[in-house]
């Protein structure tokens, strides 16, 4: 039998004027061993009924939402903290879950210091489960040890240093009572988003990045090098898309674990996000998966499709139609390449940037947006490349390797400096 009792848990909730909330929310994780509640100056009966609840109450004058958890989750004494809204609920499977993967997915996979959990919205009377509104997933169980909210003024983000993992089951959360209430809520944000951007002195850099298994530290590490970006990093394939996109100026889609040629319904959902990135007309680049993700956006599955020709190694570029993506680099380069898909049909609203004698469509670029689409993977440092040869040549996969002993001479790391550092400027 699993394990299904767990006691060192700690729940936090930031609280002001929550009486009608608080309840529902902290009784639905009295199972826990810990509830903290961070108040900052409720003039209901917010404290009154927590207390009643056996939480914990700390008076905290108002720092912001990513400060105020940042808080919450320094008075945590246990290792593993469950952060919610007081507008939120645990159901009870989803408290079987949250013991289940405490108890027993940890004893084997201590690696894991995140976990995603779906959210379900109750709004004007009814579930809602459409409109981008679910599964609305967010990292909310984390080992507080590995983890920490950023600190904007608004819409801020729990970062996990370690492995993620999503959750089945929904958080239940009894949003708006009204479209009245929605509105002031709405005003609110955009005044504190308007504070945000007013902060700094140059617009927002942030980048949504569907990180790829294979490469993503070294993606988003090559990003990173420029000072005045904030990266904002999801897993796929965990269905943990935006609704909104307005505080990302800049979005980059890599690779996964699964292949554009799949149907899973995460898939679905990232073609929709594409679609509106595209109709927003953002700075959009896709490496590898998200070069096929954007052929698959705008012509359907059919324009992937099996690699004839699969690469993995050092490829030769040949550049074909200039591009702001290439400014700066010479009409043919060797970059590390690792795939077995590839896009075979050019979307009409594109032009081919590049190929190589394994793929006609290295790269395209739609041609009114700032839109891009590559195939290889400029990220990827000799170490890595090399680590990866080495792998597939124990898997026996000899023939497909390019360059294999090549790889040191041909390696040039100015390839994706250039590359990203063009994408950057858009």
């Amino acid at each position: 039998m699993c394990n299904t009792s767990y006691t060192n848990l700690s729940v936090t909730v930031i609280t002001y004027n929550e009486e009608k909330n608080i309840s529902r929310c902290l009784e639905s994780v009295s199972w826990a061993s810990e509830l903290i509640v961070i108040d900052c100056g409720s003039t209901d009966k917010t404290v009154e009924i927590a207390k009643t609840l056996g939480a914990k109450i700390y008076q905290q004058e108002w720092l912001g939402y990513g400060k105020q958890k940042n808080f919450a989750q320094s008075k945590a004494t246990h290792d593993w903290v469950l952060n919610l809204d007081a507008d939120e609920v645990i159901s009870p499977k989803l408290k079987e879950e949250i013991l289940y993967v405490l108890n027993n997915a940890l004893v084997n996979q201590p690696d894991i210091k995140g976990f995603s959990l779906p959210r379900k919205t109750y709004y004007l009377g009814q579930w809602i489960r459409f409109g981008g509104w679910y599964p609305d997933c967010k990292i909310r169980l984390v080992n507080k040890h590995s983890a920490m909210w950023t600190e904007p003024e608004v819409h801020e983000d729990l970062i996990v240093k370690g492995k993620t993992v999503q959750m089945k089951n929904p958080i239940e959360h009894y949003s708006f009572s009204s479209i009245e209430e929605q509105v002031k809520t709405n005003i609110k944000f955009a005044k504190l988003g308007a504070l945000e951007l007013k902060k700094k002195k140059s617009p927002t850099n942030y980048f949504y990045l569907i990180p790829q298994f294979w490469g993503a530290k070294a993606l988003k590490d090559l990003v990173l090098k420029s000072p005045d970006i904030t990266v904002t990093v999801r897993r796929a394939p965990q269905d943990d898309l935006p609704r909104d996109l307005t505080r990302y100026d800049k979005i980059i889609i890599s690779g996964s674990k699964t292949r554009a040629l799949d149907d899973a319904p995460w898939i679905s959902h990232l073609e929709e996000l594409t679609r509106k990135i595209l109709n927003e007309k953002k700075p959009f680049l896709g490496v590898c998966y998200g070069h096929q993700i954007l052929a698959r956006t705008l012509l359907g599955k059919n324009s992937v499709r099996k690699s004839l020709t699969p690469e993995i190694g050092w490829a030769e570029i040949h550049i074909i139609e200039t591009s702001v993506l290439f400014d700066g680099l010479p009409k043919s380069f060797h970059v590390f390449s690792h795939h077995f898909d590839e896009v075979c049909l050019l979307p009409p609203e594109a032009k081919c940037l590049a190929f190589s004698d394994g793929c006609k469509i290295q790269a395209l670029q739609l041609k009114s947006i700032p839109a891009f689409g590559i195939q290889f993977h400029p990220e990827t440092e000799l170490k890595e490349g090399l680590k990866t040869l080495e792998e597939r040549k124990k898997k026996g996969e000899p023939k497909i390797l390019l360059n294999a002993l090549e790889g040191k001479n041909l390696y040039n790391p100015k390839i994706g400096e250039t590359i990203f550092g063009n994408f950057l400027k858009l």
